[in-house]
């Protein structure tokens, strides 16, 4: 879910208090943000689509062996990272980008999915 809402659904409705029926999806906004505003926020962006490949990946070798303590203990730390900068930064970098409050199912479905993450992670076997 966060994978496909950040990178082909809209996160938010409008390019800079232009039209608001352009949708823009995540990777843009992010793109939009580094180039344009600072580094350091579009990397920042960025990070939860990180967080939930990092989380991905250590699914899909947790089918082949059983995860460690530690590792079980850093997805877990990056499930709710990931959730805590997708409401932060994804809706601060949704808003200066379109400057309204025009979200779209992206954001939504990204924010979702780290929910759903995070109590995944929480979930005890």
């Amino acid at each position: 879910m966060v994978i496909v809402g950040a990178l082909f659904l809209p996160i938010v409705h409008g390019n800079g208090g232009g039209d608001g029926a352009i949708p823009v999806s995540e990777w843009e906004v992010a793109v939009f943000l580094f180039r344009y505003l600072s580094a350091p926020l579009g990397v920042l962006f960025v990070l939860p689509l990180v967080a939930a490949l990092f989380i991905a990946a250590t699914s899909l070798v947790g089918i082949v062996r059983s995860p460690s303590p530690r590792l079980i203990l850093w997805r877990r730390c990056v499930a709710c990272a990931g959730l805590l900068l997708q409401a932060t930064v994804g809706l601060f970098g949704a808003v200066i980008y379109s400057f309204s409050f025009n979200l779209g199912a992206g954001f939504l479905l990204v924010l979702l999915g780290f929910i759903v993450m995070a109590v995944g992670m929480f979930r005890t076997r």
